[in-house]
């Protein structure tokens, strides 16, 4: 269809709207209890439901520009890679995984090439070389949501890498990746030590050797990394190859090790410390006996999208979680 490209760009809700083969929900509050798959399935607040007829996008939130609209650009690329049987049977029925892992990172990119085409990321680069900082100018110069950006960034890196948002108690809001560096999971704390909690503090840091927490406990060590704090979010690079941000580009082999920690409450050797952190005192819970510096943990409704989050999820204050804000 002529000039669709253009007005999926301009508001992608509205043009969806005018499409008879597909149809949208909205959804908040109470309403999506269970309904809206956030774990082994989609990496935004959405759903596609190719069963119902027509087939349905089911987005978390408001049709205003940001997150959903790039949930909505997201579920998007899942109706038209299952209507697409030649790809389904030539690409996705042939994964080990059965496809999930290269149906999510093809509907990503499809949601990121249309927010941020080549001609837009040009236009706000200007040629300069890309960096952790690169996502939250392109947030802000072009109003596309952090998860768009951090896409985006991943494709224009030229080598593998990872592209993480995390809050600034370093849990995992998002993640991209291009090559094979696993993408830790959603809500994923990084260690206190860890390149994005130092840069919370300190604004922007460089490593030759940064580290990686995922959910399972297993740390992958000897990135060269950059993250950089904008706001309430740090924003962070990990490579396993050339780094424009170094002078020195120092070859180290990258490394899987295990987390383990002793509880003085419970005198049990743990992994995964730092997989779970009290929303208060920000310090590891044990896996085992839930113990903390503090004790107390609390949860918080969002005024916006109306979820329950851990107060972690709101800035100091805010009634609006990070995600809506």
């Amino acid at each position: 269809m002529p000039g669709v490209l253009e007005r999926l760009r301009e508001d992608p809700f509205a043009e969806l709207g005018r499409w008879d083969d597909i149809r949208i929900i909205r959804v908040s509050t109470n309403e999506i209890s269970g309904s809206v798959d956030t774990g082994k399935g989609c990496s935004v607040l959405g759903q596609y439901n190719g069963e119902d007829t027509p087939p349905s996008i089911t987005v978390v939130g408001s049709n205003r520009p940001g997150r959903p609209w790039f949930t909505v650009l997201h579920e998007l690329g899942h109706h038209e890679q299952r209507g697409d049987l030649d790809w389904f049977d030539s690409a996705l029925s042939r994964q080990a995984d059965g496809g999930w892992e290269l149906e999510e990172q093809v509907c990503e990119a499809f949601a990121a090439d249309i927010l941020l085409g080549e001609d837009v990321a040009a236009a706000v680069l200007q040629g300069r070389a890309v960096d952790a900082s690169v996502v939250p100018l392109l947030h802000k110069a072009t109003g596309a949501s952090r998860m768009a950006c951090c896409v985006r960034v991943s494709q224009l890196f030229g080598d593998e890498c990872l592209v993480l948002i995390t809050d600034l108690t370093g849990r995992v809001y998002f993640s991209a990746s291009s090559g094979d560096i696993s993408r830790p999971k959603v809500g994923t704390i990084q260690a206190p030590n860890s390149l994005p909690a130092r840069a919370a503090s300190a604004g922007s840091i460089i490593s030759s050797n940064a580290d990686l927490t995922y959910a399972t406990g297993r740390i992958r060590s000897g990135f060269r990394a950059h993250s950089v704090r904008d706001g309430n979010y740090v924003y962070s690079i990990f490579t396993t190859g050339f780094a424009p941000w170094s002078k020195l580009d120092i070859s180290r082999p990258v490394e899987w090790s295990e987390l383990d920690w002793f509880c003085e409450s419970c005198q049990e050797h743990s992994d995964g410390y730092w997989l779970k952190r009290c929303p208060v005192c920000h310090q590891g819970k044990c896996p085992n006996c839930n113990a903390c510096s503090c004790g107390v943990a609390s949860e918080k409704i969002c005024s916006s999208c109306h979820l329950t989050w851990s107060t972690a999820r709101f800035a100091n204050g805010s009634d609006v979680c990070r995600d809506c804000d």
